[in-house]
């Protein structure tokens, strides 16, 4: 029997060459279905930004099949609102070289706008030169409908439930001053507990309201030039009753003439109210809380601010601020909460035990209401024993 070399030689050949087509047919296959089981749209564009690739997601949203949008310049297919001299990100990749991460937009059609969340990357051969981009579009209509509806129902809530309270508050100052007849000692107190819960409900409401609105970027702000000394003062007469009623001490300390600086006077007042309701809440009878305020340098505290909340390399490196403290002998804080307790709706165990159950919502008010002012705000605290919070507002806004 005799063989021939070249012929066999060209038949194996030809079963490597079956063999890679088979597999590269089926990693096209398997890389199609991955762009087209990814919940994005995608679209890939070469170095002209002519569209090369979509995926069923993009035909969807850009409202073309794949035929009609394979060859055409992506600026002929994806029409925007971007103005200004802006640019998609996959334009923005091409002209560049780099990634274009997170622009929010609005993709016009022929009905309506459709709000996107958008990336781009580029596209490199092995050599590492540039031969395209491909842009990852979200569509995310759902969740701007969810944020509509959080605001309905936090605007829902504010007039919905303050109004009812407020309503409740008034009949009990009626009753309380005897109006609809004799009041005795004990009647007064329980009178005066009902107060209290109604006026916290109020302030829970109002913390949800204003870090839903902060988190929104609509909340009224008006900065001015204020000397804080006179409010720091008219906190002992608005807690004085409440303070007197639970037997403990409450001070106010300024060693020395406060200069006038520029804050938000109300939102101001609030987080000084919100950090002395909350000491109040978990101060048992006999303790104290003291608020003191100076003029420091930063330089002289930089290294007290803990970096978990405010990393090393985004503080300032001098100027002089405005630090409140506030300092308790309540139940103290835990270490494993004493940087999340600023979360919304978070609470350190031990505290949960408070007189007066919280939302978890004010000391959140408290960090968003100082990062408005450029500021820092922290907590230290040994267990069962104190709470201190420190606020630093800048002299210089």
């Amino acid at each position: 029997m005799e063989f021939d070399n070249n012929s066999w030689s060209v038949k194996l050949g030809d079963k490597k060459i079956s063999k890679l087509q088979a597999a590269s047919s089926v990693e096209q296959k398997k890389a199609e279905a991955i762009l087209e089981g990814i919940a994005e749209s995608l679209i890939v564009v070469d170095k002209e930004g002519r569209i090369i690739s979509v995926n069923k997601m993009a035909e969807n949203l850009l409202g073309r099949s794949r035929s009609e949008l394979i060859g055409q310049k992506i600026e002929t297919v994806l029409i925007t609102d971007i103005d200004n001299g802006n640019k998609p990100p996959v334009i923005v990749t091409l002209e560049t070289g780099k990634p274009c991460l997170d622009m929010t937009y609005n993709i016009k059609t022929n009905s309506s706008l459709i709000p996107v969340i958008a990336s781009a990357t580029p596209l490199l051969d092995d050599a590492g030169t540039l031969i395209g981009s491909i842009e990852s579009i979200r569509d995310i209509s759902k969740l701007r409908k969810l944020e509509r509806e959080k605001d309905e129902f936090v605007s829902m809530l504010a007039h919905d439930l303050k109004g009812p309270v407020t309503s409740i508050v008034g009949s009990l100052d009626i009753i309380f001053e005897g109006r609809l007849g004799a009041v005795n000692a004990e009647q007064k107190e329980f009178i005066n507990i009902a107060i209290d819960s109604c006026e916290e409900l109020v302030r829970m409401i109002n913390s949800l309201v204003d870090t839903h609105k902060f988190e929104s970027s609509s909340i009224p702000v008006n900065f001015t030039i204020e000397d804080p000394t006179p409010v720091l003062n008219s906190l002992l007469l608005t807690f004085s009753g409440a303070a007197i009623r639970d037997d403990i001490k409450l001070s106010v300390k300024i060693e020395k003439e406060l200069k006038p600086l520029k804050l938000d006077a109300v939102i101001f007042n609030r987080v000084l109210e919100n950090l002395i309701t909350n000491s109040l809440n978990f101060t048992r009878e006999g303790g104290s809380i003291t608020i003191k305020a100076d003029e420091v340098g930063f330089s002289k505290v930089r290294s007290s601010i803990p970096h978990q909340l405010y990393p090393a390399h985004l503080l300032p490196s001098n100027g002089q601020y405005l630090r409140v403290v506030l300092e308790d002998t309540g139940s103290g804080i835990p270490k494993d909460a004493i940087y999340t307790i600023f979360d919304r709706f978070k609470q350190a165990d031990s505290r949960k035990q408070g007189k007066v159950k919280g939302s978890g919502l004010g000391l959140a008010f408290c960090r968003e209401a100082m990062n408005l002012h450029n500021g820092f705000i922290w907590a230290d605290s040994a267990e069962g024993k104190w709470s201190r919070f420190t606020l630093l507002f800048p002299m210089q806004h």
